[in-house]
């Protein structure tokens, strides 16, 4: 059986959630970033290399045939060094003037002059000179009188961008995990001050359970949905503080009124069992606990309403009725009931209509 997995907090899993979508997005940006800047960076590189191109092209004596590379100027060393490359080849691809030794031809090399003399055009091509290191680089034919008499490569060294990238790698390589894991604790810590109002609910929540409805959710006071929250369970709770004191008064009343028709029948009996008494006494006695006791059921019965009278079906079953004949007949039945009290109803000529239950009003 697999062990169970604990749930993860709503902070927790906003954290996660974060880092998912910021790791996500910070890679897609990085490789946009990435292959744009090595574009640019190529772009610039193939302008360099063009430039080169037809500034050493003046250094070739098209008037001797085969044609002459003469000693140029060597900026920064880079051709002694083997960082840029500048051979003159034949028409048939050898080499005749070699102004950089320290870079070795290669096959490659040889393929990209064949193929500006196929052309006729200016080549551009990657090659490999060996040593692990490769060269961007431009075969310019040499047209004497519009015949091709040979081939000028021009080359620098790729590292002058393999380096800016090799270090833009780093860059995106520790920037993405490092803001991907700032972006995941940030919003951690905003998720936990946003949810701290939540804490201080569900704690007064808690005490609500153990019975202290006077306790109300205290401290929140904003005007978010954290706040509306709360105002609506302050609500709910006091509606439900009302529904238990009514619970607790109409018990307190059913106790009561069932009290007095049950002392009348006990006490009824207790009298008439006292000592022997004609028959004539115990139908009185009888008759009086039977009174009693329709008392008794019209009241539970009422009763059983009044528990019921938050329900719509009972509201449903309400029909219109004249209160003040209603108030009359009640003031009548207790004046027959009670000779020594006086009572005096005064009301309005006009009929007062009320929605009820006649029993229960």
């Amino acid at each position: 059986m697999l062990p169970t997995i604990p749930s993860l907090t709503i902070r927790a899993r906003v954290g996660l959630a974060i880092l998912g979508l910021s790791v996500g997005t910070l890679v897609v940006m990085a490789i946009a970033v990435y292959l744009a800047f090595e574009r640019e960076l190529r772009e610039n590189l193939d302008d360099t290399v063009r430039l080169r191109a037809a500034s050493n092209v003046q250094l070739v004596d098209s008037t001797q045939s085969p044609p002459v590379l003469l000693s140029g100027p060597d900026p920064g060393k880079e051709r002694s060094e083997g960082e840029a490359v500048l051979r003159l080849f034949d028409s048939a691809g050898n080499v005749l003037d070699d102004a950089s030794p320290a870079a070795e031809t290669s096959p490659e090399e040889k393929a990209l002059v064949l193929r500006a003399i196929a052309t006729g055009n200016d080549e551009y091509g990657s090659i490999d000179l060996g040593g692990g290191e490769d060269y961007r680089a431009v075969a310019s034919p040499v047209l004497v009188r519009g015949a091709i008499t040979g081939v000028l490569v021009t080359g620098i060294e790729r590292s002058q961008i393999n380096e800016p990238l090799s270090v833009l790698r780093l860059i995106l390589a520790f920037a993405v995990p490092a803001t991907s894991i700032v972006l995941a604790f940030g919003s951690f810590w905003i998720a936990r001050l946003a949810l701290r109002p939540v804490s201080r609910i569900t704690a007064t929540a808690k005490q609500i359970t153990q019975g202290d409805l006077e306790r109300r959710i205290e401290g929140v006071k904003t005007k978010d949905e954290v706040g509306e929250l709360a105002g609506t369970l302050n609500a709910m709770i006091g509606r439900l503080a009302e529904t238990v004191e009514r619970e607790r008064r109409f018990t307190a009343d059913a106790s009561h009124e069932l009290r007095t028709p049950l002392a009348a029948i006990e006490t009824s009996i207790d009298v008439t069992l006292s000592q022997e008494r004609p028959s004539t006494d115990y139908r009185h006695t009888l008759e009086s606990v039977r009174g009693q006791a329709h008392r008794l059921s019209r009241l539970t019965r009422q009763l059983l309403l009044l528990s019921r009278l938050d329900s719509a079906q009972v509201q449903r079953e309400f029909e219109k009725l004249d209160l003040t004949g209603l108030v009359e007949a009640v003031a009548a039945t207790f004046a027959d009931a009670n000779p020594e009290a006086r009572v005096f109803v005064e009301g309005s000529s006009e009929a007062v209509e009320v929605r009820g239950d006649v029993e229960l009003l």
